[in-house]
């Protein structure tokens, strides 16, 4: 279901097959995790990005706005991010140094 833009390709359109994320194709993700409407990615460089449902400010970009595609979250930029995780209406992300 693509409702929210959760699935990363722009639109909120059903894609029914797996389709690569083309705004994340330059990057190497390490591990993805996905929330009720929202999802997240984790770069092997520790970047996170956020897309789908901003309802809640769960995305991190500093509004309740939503991502139609991946979006780096700024507010984790000089952190070396390890491994991230979705709840609902919210994310975490465990850094390197705890």
């Amino acid at each position: 279901a693509g409702k929210d833009s959760r699935l990363g390709h722009g639109s909120s359109n059903d894609v029914h097959t797996p389709r690569r994320i083309d705004a994340l194709k330059k990057q190497r993700i390490a591990s993805v995790a996905a929330g009720e409407n929202h999802s997240v990615a984790l770069s092997n460089e520790g970047r996170v990005y956020s897309w789908g449902s901003g309802r809640w400010g769960q995305l991190g970009h500093g509004s309740l706005r939503n991502a139609r595609l991946p979006r780096a979250v700024d507010a984790l930029r000089d952190v070396w991010v390890c491994s991230v995780a979705c709840g609902c209406y919210h994310n975490l992300a465990l850094a390197w140094e705890g």
